[in-house]
């Protein structure tokens, strides 16, 4: 088995909610509106970053969620990793 990512869709965020509770609760962290709102907010405007989903086959087995900055050190956008969940 190969995993895959899949650019996350709005009719993904309902997955996404469960896999986020489930990484926030390992890390003792607070999944609330906010979250929620800010999630979608990332998955629907494109020019903030992406959510990628991780597939094994046709499951979903986590996901990693990249956002964009600016960075004059290399002179233009750069991306960080912000969540990475399996």
């Amino acid at each position: 088995m190969n995993p895959t990512f899949r650019l996350a869709e709005s009719h993904d965020i309902p997955a996404l909610h469960v896999l986020i509770e489930a990484f926030y609760k390992t890390e003792h962290l607070t999944f609330s509106e906010a979250t929620r709102v800010a999630l979608r907010h990332l998955v629907t405007d494109g020019t903030l970053g992406r959510v990628y989903l991780i597939m094994a086959d046709e499951t979903i087995a986590g996901y990693l969620v990249l956002t964009f900055g600016f960075s004059l050190e290399f002179h233009g956008r750069d991306a960080f990793i912000d969540e990475f969940f399996i």
